[in-house]
């Protein structure tokens, strides 16, 4: 009897997937920053290694990027410079269509939260952050980016977290969906 279960599970959980993975392989992403062209493969990336396997920019033009900008924020944290890069990364999401719109960038509340948590005693023109901005949104505000709120479903925004060593941000929403529909089963199959 438990072993029937258990089959009906996985096979139920496997369609689950394949359905999902299908899904989001019939998705076509384009890259706005960069005159709509379609996200592919970049094995040599120096930066963003993260995006790799499907990326919109290509290496020269990251490398352009990166060098151009002058780190404007003077005795900032490492976890500041951290975010800061990983904020310059959006340029290679595949997925950029979704928070890249009209030349404009939209983050994630909880990104611009923690990258202004991180960079608050970080000097900006002779001044600390958190003396110059009383919040995240009014710092990610100033840099010209547009913040969707936790409860905005209608935009998309860009987000990330800090382990360069994994893609798995672009694939919460399908583990987070296995995970639900997994639980549902195992409950209603018991």
């Amino acid at each position: 009897m438990m072993k029937s279960k258990l089959s009906r599970v996985s096979i139920i959980l496997f369609s689950i997937l394949a359905v999902l993975s299908a899904a989001e392989s019939t998705v076509n992403h384009y890259c706005p920053y960069f005159k709509n062209r379609a996200p592919s493969p970049q094995s040599n990336l120096e930066n963003c290694k993260w995006f790799r396997d499907n990326a919109c920019c290509l290496n020269h033009e990251l490398r352009d990027i990166f060098s151009a900008i002058t780190t404007p924020l003077k005795a900032a944290s490492e976890e500041c410079s951290k975010h800061t890069s990983y904020l310059m990364c959006y340029v290679c999401a595949p997925n950029q269509e979704t928070f890249y719109e009209d030349e404009r960038l939209t983050l994630c509340e909880e990104f611009c939260d923690r990258w202004y948590t991180s960079c608050q005693n970080a000097i900006w023109k002779g001044f600390i952050v958190k003396d110059l901005y009383n919040s995240s949104a009014e710092f990610c505000k100033a840099r010209k980016f547009l913040v969707a709120s936790k409860d905005d479903k209608l935009r998309g925004c860009y987000t990330l977290t800090l382990d360069e060593n994994s893609a798995s941000f672009l694939n919460m929403n399908k583990l987070v969906w296995i995970v639900v529909l997994t639980v549902a089963i195992w409950t209603g199959a018991s």
